[in-house]
């Protein structure tokens, strides 16, 4: 048997009945060796549905900030400013290394903003 096209999916189950399904098809060179393809997937299947946490966590905290200075005196809302202003550059930075495929360095850097780590 001749294996020459692979699918991969994995369920990710965070809480609340939500779900998320990455999954891949892969159509394999000659020579590639199937269950070493099955495992490179599986392994950017978990680090896509991390780094997808991480913007989950940047979201979240940008929308508690968001509110906490909209109810902010003037006095402390300049503190909040800055810190949505860092949440956003650190998203873009993200999107960034997200097209350059450089999730290693997307996980090392913003892998403490991290919501759920459970997998």
């Amino acid at each position: 048997m001749k294996v020459k096209e692979i699918i991969y999916q994995r369920l990710f189950s965070f809480g609340f009945y939500q779900n998320e399904r990455i999954g891949f098809v892969v159509e394999l060179d000659e020579g590639e060796d199937e269950n070493q393809a099955v495992v490179a997937l599986a392994k950017k299947a978990a680090d896509l549905h991390h780094v997808l946490d991480i913007i989950r966590a940047i979201n979240d905290r940008r929308d508690s900030i968001a509110w906490r200075c909209s109810e902010a005196p003037p006095g402390e809302k300049k503190r909040y400013e800055d810190e949505l202003r860092e949440l956003a550059e650190a998203e873009h930075e993200i999107m960034v290394l997200l097209r350059k495929g450089d999730v290693p360095k997307i996980l090392e850097k913003y892998g403490h903003l991290k919501r759920r780590w459970h997998d």
